[in-house]
């Protein structure tokens, strides 16, 4: 979806909203019966999976635009298909790791994660994930920034598998750098990563216009530098952005909420330097 020119602009071409058909949730697996929209969330995120190894081949980097976070799995899977040695940086207030058998409310985007992950599969066998999704995520090539309402099996799972995850009160003990710092050297430098970014991640007051706000979350100027540091090893090659939702809030509520998004979404895909862009200024004006 994103390329860039020779100017250092970015190119951008827009694949369109993802067709894919709803299912009755009467075809839902007996296993799977306490989650919500379980065909609808495989049918689009089936589409997704195949969909994103065709904008790679033609594209840089891709921006998947959601939606809940659901969306997370079929983008990432999809990403995995076409770059199988991938890392994963998930930027949200939920870990989004529970298991169909751990999830007290059925609600499929606080799942997505466990659908990726290699240590995770056998609790999906009736999910057919092999034949969709083939590649797995390897846990200690996930990192979690911004948690701060995690249940209590989704800590027991990450403390399990060892899954580095960086809570509000390890940002504010270590400060936004450090995070990153370790971020960085958890990552194989070797593996392209994938950002997958709630804006729910974002303190309440920068975003409100979200379903699952909560308070005491990153700052703008902290989510910036998540992105910015990333996309500076040049190795982003897939972003999502999910949960916006402008039917929630006032117009200033929005408005504040898209603001946001586009502060984050510039820094993400490289296009925006806070300290001024000069690779392609020609220097040759300032010769006397």
């Amino acid at each position: 979806m994103l390329q860039e020119s020779s100017m250092g602009n970015l190119l951008i071409s827009d694949y369109g909203n993802l067709d894919f058909q709803h299912v009755d949730d009467a075809q839902t697996p007996a296993q799977y019966r306490n989650m919500k929209n379980y065909g609808s969330f495989m049918s689009c995120n089936t589409a997704l999976i195949h969909k994103i190894p065709q904008i790679l081949k033609e594209q840089d980097q891709f921006l998947c635009l959601g939606g809940d976070h659901a969306i997370g799995f079929g983008s990432v899977a999809g990403h995995l298909r076409h770059t199988p040695n991938l890392s994963l940086v998930w930027v949200d207030a939920h870990a989004d790791i529970n298991l169909h058998s751990t999830s007290g409310s059925g609600n499929i985007h606080g799942m997505p994660v466990s659908l990726l992950l290699q240590e995770l599969r056998d609790f999906w066998k009736h999910a057919h994930l092999d034949e969709l999704a083939p590649n797995c995520l390897r846990a200690d090539q996930l990192v979690f920034i911004g948690l701060r309402d995690v249940d209590p099996y989704e800590a027991y799972i990450l403390k399990k598998l060892g899954i580095r995850a960086y809570a509000m009160d390890s940002v504010d003990k270590y400060g936004i750098a450090k995070i990153m710092e370790m971020t960085l050297d958890a990552l194989d430098k070797n593996n392209k990563i994938h950002i997958s970014f709630d804006i729910d991640a974002l303190d309440s007051r920068i975003a409100p216009s979200t379903g699952t706000a909560v308070n005491g979350g990153l700052t703008l100027r902290e989510g910036i530098y998540i992105v910015e540091t990333l996309s500076e090893t040049k190795r982003v090659e897939g972003v999502d952005m999910v949960e916006v939702n402008p039917s929630l809030g006032s117009q200033t509520d929005v408005e504040i909420t898209l603001s946001a998004v586009l502060d984050i979404l510039k820094s993400a895909c490289g296009g925006h330097r806070r300290s001024g862009n000069h690779d392609h200024v020609d220097g040759s004006l300032l010769k006397k």
